[in-house]
C-alpha cells in the first residue's frame, strides 16, 4: 500500500510498504512530535555506523621490523565518498639491556599503510643502563576517506616496531592477556 502526500504548490512524496514483514508482523512509523525535518544518511557529518574489534592475544618479537599486532577490524562502507574514523588503544610492552629502546605504530587499510610515524620511537624510554622495561597503552586517532564504493568491505588493521632489537630487546603487544581495541566509524560527508 502507498501513501501519498501532494505538496501544496507542486509534487508530492509517497510512503510505501513492503510487499510483506517477516512473519506478517505489524511495523509502526512513529513520527516525533516536533517541528523539524528527518535526517537521512546523506546528511554531512552524520555517524552511519560504529564498528569495533579487540584482541587480547599476546604477539611479541625479539627481531626488528614492523609485524601485525594482531588488531584489526573490517567495515562495510554503507555509503560512498563517506569518512572513516579511527580509533585505536593499543596495549604495547618493550624491554632492552643496558640501554634505551622505543616502539611505534603504523595503520593500514587493507594492505595500504595510511599512517606511518616518522620515527620508529613515538613512544619512548630511555635508561642509562641496566634493565628498561615499559608497558604502555598506545593512543591513536585517525580520519580519512576510505575510497571504497559502498558495500565493499575494507579492513584496518595496526602494526608494530621497536627502535632497538639488540641487547636481548623484546617486544610484545597485549601481553599478558591485556586488552587492545579497535573502533571504526562511518561519517557521511
Amino acid at each position: 500500500m502507498t501513501v501519498k502526500l501532494v505538496g501544496s504548490t507542486s509534487g508530492s512524496v509517497s510512503l510505501q510498504a513492503p510487499a510483506s514483514t517477516t512473519g506478517g508482523a505489524h511495523r509502526v512509523l512513529t513520527l516525533p512530535d516536533v517541528d523539524g525535518t528527518v535526517a537521512t544518511t546523506t546528511t554531512a557529518g552524520k555517524i552511519l555506523q560504529v564498528v569495533e574489534g579487540s584482541t587480547t592475544t599476546t604477539v611479541s618479537t625479539t627481531s626488528a621490523g614492523y609485524i601485525d599486532t594482531g588488531l584489526s577490524q573490517a567495515i562495510t562502507p554503507l555509503q560512498t565518498g563517506s569518512q572513516i574514523l579511527v580509533i585505536v588503544s593499543q596495549h604495547v610492552g618493550f624491554e632492552r639491556y643496558s640501554t634505551s629502546n622505543g616502539a611505534s605504530l603504523k595503520l593500514f587499510q587493507d594492505s595500504t599503510v595510511i599512517y606511518d610515524p616518522p620515527q620508529l620511537y613515538e613512544n619512548y624510554l630511555y635508561v642509562g643502563g641496566g634493565f628498561m622495561s615499559l608497558k604502555l597503552r598506545a593512543h591513536l586517532t585517525y580520519k580519512h576517506a576510505h575510497g571504497k564504493t559502498a558495500g565493499t568491505s575494507t579492513t584496518y588493521k595496526i602494526q608494530g616496531a621497536m627502535q632497538q632489537a639488540t641487547n636481548t630487546a623484546d617486544l610484545r603487544f597485549q601481553g599478558n592477556g591485556m586488552r587492545s581495541s579497535i573502533v571504526l566509524m562511518e561519517i557521511a560527508s
